[in-house]
């Protein structure tokens, strides 16, 4: 078949996107990935028997427009007389504070900042649409001329576009949730969240499926929305990808230079604040504060694995120092996709302390887990509503309640204190991409073998 999936981003990379495209091609489907042009890539390419063409995304938004407006009509500077030198025009900063601009001095401060204030929180619910809008003129025209039989939609800006154009070539639509849209994070406003609720009641029932990352976000959008319970592929790493393992590698504690006889914990991914590592810290902290108490001795370490902006690490750094432990915490660079199972496998235990400020994050099943159990560790994560008996049922980790200190501090004792082969590991090719794939594949034979009756 003939499949167009749409996707709002350049797809450099988009992993989720790349793999689903390339798994159909290698089955022989015709694939084309419209997605946005980016400098410096190209317009039109083919990967892995993949076409990916990237389109100009067209249209300023609302919020531009308004911030346009405004630092045209109030922060302009004042008109210059007659013969008098010009000067570059006065730009407003990225992030006024609340008392700088003429909308302060015209207005005061207080009154400035809850109309900002009211500006940023409204917009969304005109910036969003708009943005769906623009993008699905922008996109509109390729995508029906590419007379495809299937038009995969990933992420909610492509979902509008890719139902019109469906509806109207007689194409089967899927849509791709790639998280749980009306409860992301940083959470929407009530008014936005209604409007992305009306716009998937309305067009998720006409899909010929959805698909999703997991099983509890499966779940909700089937009882939401009274659809069939969508497809759920994992985002896993492909197997086939990873690089293997050497004799010569230096080891993550060397790497980090932590103890050689260190029980070492490691968290992949962008190191940020409420992402849980403030948890883990202090209970880095209450480990070392009651070493002689519980009488394991060794040094229980961290090392993170992923891209820690300054104000983050030094954050970060000094709650440790505050906990004293920051002898016993290391943060490294992230390494190429490939290489992330075999850079952590010489850990002791990976950890995933998610905290579900959101719901999506209570359904969560990260990149994370999965590249840890793809490397042999057993995991220690938060008790979310998926990973917590995804980890529980299966042997292949412990839980613990999301931000208690206390609590994870006794569940790294007692992983340390687990006899060999207490926890499972799983073949990477149980876990990874290929099995995600078959799954995939099988369903677009589904779907092929409806449309020919």
């Amino acid at each position: 078949m003939r499949v167009s999936m749409i996707v709002p981003n350049p797809c450099a990379p988009d992993f989720r996107v790349m793999k689903e495209a390339e798994s159909l091609a290698a089955a022989g489907h015709e694939v084309c990935v419209f997605c946005v042009a980016m400098p410096g890539l190209p317009q039109d390419e083919v990967r892995a028997g993949v076409r990916y063409q990237r389109l100009e995304w067209k249209g300023a938004s609302p919020r531009q427009a308004l911030e346009q407006l405004f630092r045209r009509r109030i922060q302009a500077p004042a008109a210059t007389q007659p013969g008098a030198p010009t000067s570059a025009p006065s730009v407003a900063p990225p992030n006024p504070t609340p008392n700088s601009g003429r909308l302060a001095k015209i207005l005061g401060a207080e009154r400035a900042a809850v109309i900002r204030a009211w500006l940023r929180d409204q917009s969304q619910t005109l910036h969003q649409p708009w943005l769906a809008a623009s993008f699905g003129r922008s996109f509109e025209a390729a995508l029906t001329a590419s007379r495809a039989d299937v038009i995969h939609a990933h992420d909610l800006p492509a979902l509008p576009v890719a139902s019109r154009v469906a509806m109207n070539t007689g194409a089967a639509f899927i849509f791709d949730s790639h998280e749980l849209e009306t409860h992301r994070n940083p959470p929407l406003s009530p008014a936005r969240r209604r409007q992305v609720e009306r716009l998937e009641a309305r067009l998720l029932p006409r899909a010929a499926a959805v698909i999703t990352v997991g099983d509890s976000i499966a779940d909700h959008l089937a009882t939401h929305y009274g659809i069939p319970r969508p497809l759920v592929l994992y985002n896993t790493p492909r197997a086939a990808d990873q690089s293997p393992r050497s004799d010569q590698d230096p080891g993550l504690r060397m790497r980090a230079g932590l103890p050689e006889d260190s029980f070492l914990l490691v968290y992949t991914g962008n190191v940020a604040i409420n992402r849980g590592l403030e948890t883990v810290v202090a209970a880095l902290g209450q480990l070392r504060q009651n070493a002689p108490e519980h009488g394991f001795g060794r040094p229980v370490c961290l090392v993170t694995v992923g891209r820690s902006p300054p104000s983050v690490a030094a954050r970060l750094s000094r709650l440790a120092q505050e906990a004293g432990v920051l002898d016993r915490l290391a943060m490294l660079p992230p390494v190429p996709p490939e290489d992330v199972s075999r850079v952590i496998a010489s850990a002791d235990a990976a950890i995933i302390p998610i905290i579900p400020v959101a719901l999506s994050y209570q359904y969560a099943m990260p990149n994370k887990l999965f590249e840890a159990l793809m490397a042999g560790l057993p995991v220690i994560g938060s008790d979310l509503a998926e990973m917590g008996p995804f980890l529980r049922d299966r042997q292949l980790g412990l839980t613990f309640p999301a931000g208690d200190a206390s609590a994870l501090a006794e569940t790294i004792l007692t992983m340390a204190r687990a006899t060999p082969g207490t926890f499972r590991k799983l073949a990477a090719e149980s876990i990874g991409w290929e099995a995600q794939a078959e799954r995939l594949v099988e369903f677009y034979h589904q779907l092929g073998q409806e449309r020919c009756d």
